[in-house]
């Protein structure tokens, strides 16, 4: 009878092994998650290892002998096992495991799908705490809601304004010395703790709660309904104050150097929800007009909003209101005191990058004197040239000094300027340089003096247009025709009105016809020795000019016009034929092929080989056009042609990246993707399938990977690919 009961003994705990051998998982496909052991502080509550664990993945926890321990997965049917430090299996069991450890060190905490040791990488949070100790005052909840960057002005910030009173708003930025004030605005308890969500407690108190940073870093402010730690769902809105910060400065005086204007996020950062904040800018010298550049601009569409004010308030007239992701223009001051007035207003959710623009000075404009071709002989006497349009904009006072040939003639430093008889034959070009206080630098349009040496002082008289071939009637104005005075007329020719042709040709009329060909400039004169008592008469000069419209001359003529993809670039070029009076072009780019913007202007050097890169291309499609400007502003449109920009499927972020990589903007019809990891050789490091994430985002986890850098790639089911270089930071 004794050797029957041994015998049921022996089966009955050879079959409680047997079991046990059976439920332990210590596979695991994707390895230690995170890379560092994780110690539990024994508050009594359960502390997150992970936000983010997969099954068939584990985590390091330091244990203390006689210490007990709950190990929780947040789905409670996944299967956890607990081994030591190698992996020997201690403990196991389906959602929770209770255990005292009777070592002290290292255990692995292993989740999977079930006891079958299923495997996952949907995201589940992992989680522990010590049940043998005393929890200490104050209350710790487990669920993070709202986070925000601590204030650095007096300016209440709210944080959040759906925070539960069963969560927490972690703070960082957050500066030792400084005093803060913490309210939720349906009363309830508080406690603020520092380094962890269950760390250090700081302060605790009903709300609205004043506290004093011990630390400079990251805190966790609790939000509870009593002491007791009780909790509800109801949204309270969460409000963070800087007690002992400066109030916020709104008014700033830009000098010469200019000054960057940025929303209250820096020029780094994001601004907060629910702000309502005004900036006033006016130059330093009085006289002056600022203007706004801004270089980037992105706020939450139709939600957030600036306003731009001409003057130095918001009762101002409003310039223009701007929302989205459009860049504004250039925005100048016209009032009086030449300030500019922003208006910035976010509502109590979502939150972008904001603006960065320069303020600084209007343009400088050096204002406009008399431009027209004066012509004549050795010793002609310029007019006085004076301001017609005065010097405007940039920084008063001015200076001035007048130019010739670009260079600067001594003692004509006034606005005006009385040049002195020109002893040298040649071509002088005279303008002004105005420079304003900033030592912003404009000139004028020259004006050009032609000297030749003919002693006959000519007049230069411009006959109209005319087209190559065409008879131009010429008639020397200071004898008239009287009836039958016949003396003969000489004319020769020059391009320039200044070298004429050696050969002059005699015509027995006073009157006739000249064939026009490729020369700017006739000149006659009546030859002496004439009948009737006719004397010699001095030169005159005439002027033609052939007209494109009216002689059929194509200003350009465009013999190729095209574009190909180069290294993610677009590289458009074009050819000409002709490039007669040819000014410019302006390329123009269109992502409907409808709307057009210029994107550059191109001079015309009769070079007839043109080409420019775009560097920033839409994705899909890419419409470029060529706005060919003739000199005189006509212009013709080429044809339209279209680079093709793959679409990527989806975008990268945060890159450099510490542990998680997240993939966002995923299309719609992408659900599985293969992605692979590989070195800068091509070496494969990692590779694995994600399936069946959710919201077109999925994140995965890189911890493992050493400092460096990676190329990531990634491929969807309908074998579209894409690749992309990432840094992993220590």
């Amino acid at each position: 009878m004794i050797r029957i009961l041994q015998f049921n003994l022996i089966v009955f705990l050879l079959s409680l092994v047997t079991t046990n051998l059976i439920g332990q998982c210590t596979t695991s496909p994707y390895g230690l998650y995170p890379s560092t052991t994780f110690t539990p502080t024994c508050t009594g509550a359960y502390q997150s290892i992970t936000t983010c664990g997969y099954r068939g993945e584990y985590s390091q926890v330091n244990v203390t002998n006689g210490t007990s321990y709950s190990f929780q997965s947040s789905i409670t049917t996944d299967f956890i096992t607990i081994t030591n430090s190698t992996g020997t299996p201690i403990i196991w069991a389906t959602g929770t495991v209770n255990w005292t450890a009777n070592f002290t060190g290292v255990v692995r905490f292993y989740t999977h799908t079930n006891s079958a040791c299923g495997t996952g990488t949907g995201c589940r949070i992992r989680r522990v705490r010590c049940t043998g100790t005393t929890t200490p005052s104050g209350c710790v909840n487990l669920t993070a809601f709202g986070s925000a960057t601590a204030p650095t002005t007096n300016s209440p910030l709210t944080v959040n304004t759906c925070t539960y009173q069963s969560e927490y708003n972690t703070i960082s930025s957050v500066v030792a010395g400084r005093t803060y004030q913490s309210s939720y605005s349906l009363g309830g308890y508080i406690t603020v703790r520092h380094t962890t969500s269950a760390g250090t407690i700081v302060a605790q108190g009903n709300s609205p709660l004043n506290w004093t940073a011990t630390v400079s870093g990251t805190y966790y402010i609790h939000y509870t309904t009593n002491s007791a730690c009780g909790t509800a769902s109801s949204c309270g809105t969460t409000i963070l104050t800087c007690t002992s910060c400066a109030a916020p400065v709104t008014n700033f005086t830009v000098g010469c150097g200019g000054l960057l204007s940025f929303d209250s996020g820096g020029s780094g950062g994001t601004y907060q929800n629910s702000e309502n904040t005004t900036l006033t800018y006016c130059p330093s010298n009085t006289s002056s007009k600022l203007s706004i550049n801004f270089s980037s601009f992105s706020l939450e569409n139709n939600f957030d909003y600036l306003y731009v004010y001409n003057g130095n308030s918001s009762a101002s007239p409003l310039i223009a209101t701007y929302t989205g992701t459009s860049l504004p223009p250039i925005l100048t001051s016209s009032d009086p005191t030449g300030c500019l007035t922003l208006r910035f207003t976010s509502d109590g959710s979502v939150v972008s990058d904001g603006w960065i623009a320069n303020l600084g000075y209007s343009s400088l404009s050096p204002g406009s004197h008399n431009t027209t071709l004066l012509e004549g002989c050795v010793g002609i006497n310029p007019s006085n040239l004076t301001l017609l349009t005065a010097s405007s904009g940039g920084s008063t006072p001015y200076t001035y000094q007048w130019l010739q040939n670009s260079t600067p003639i001594a003692g004509a430093n006034l606005s005006s300027y009385d040049p002195p008889a020109i002893s040298t034959t040649g071509i002088y070009q005279i303008n002004l340089s105005v420079t304003d206080a900033c030592g912003q630098v404009a000139t004028t349009t020259p004006k050009e003096i032609r000297v030749t040496d003919d002693p006959s002082n000519p007049s230069a008289t411009q006959i109209g247009s005319g087209c190559e071939g065409d008879l131009a009637s010429l008639m020397d104005p200071q004898w008239g025709t009287p009836p039958g005075m016949l003396c003969p007329i000489e004319y020769s020719s020059s391009l320039d009105g200044l070298n004429w042709s050696t050969n002059t040709t005699t015509i027995p009329s006073f009157i006739t016809d000249y064939t026009l060909s490729d020369t700017n400039y006739i000149r006659m004169r009546v030859s002496g020795g004439c009948a009737n008592g006719c004397n010699a008469s001095s030169w005159t000069i005439y002027r033609y000019y052939q007209e494109p419209a009216i002689c059929g001359i194509l200003p350009i003529t465009l013999s190729k016009f095209s574009g190909i993809l180069q290294e993610g670039n677009g590289l458009i070029d074009w050819q000409t034929e002709v490039e007669l009076y040819a000014s410019h072009f302006e390329l123009e780019k269109s992502s409907d092929g409808i709307n057009f913007k210029n994107i550059t202007v191109v001079t015309a050097n009769n070079s007839q080989f043109y080409n420019y890169i775009d560097k920033y291309l839409f994705s899909g499609e890419n419409y470029y056009r060529l706005k060919m400007v003739d000199l005189d502003g006509t212009f013709e449109y080429s044809n339209i042609i279209v680079l093709t920009k793959e679409q990527s499927i989806g975008d990268i972020y945060p890159n450099p990246f510490t542990d998680l990589v997240i993939i966002d903007n995923l299309g719609d019809d992408i659900k599985d993707l293969l992605v692979e990891v590989t070195d800068m050789i091509g070496r494969n490091i990692l590779s694995f399938n994600l399936t069946n994430y959710a919201e077109n985002k999925l994140e995965f986890n890189l911890s493992t990977l050493s400092p460096g850098n990676y190329v990531i790639i990634y491929r969807d089911s309908n074998s579209k690919i894409m690749n992309k270089k990432i840094l992993r930071k220590l």
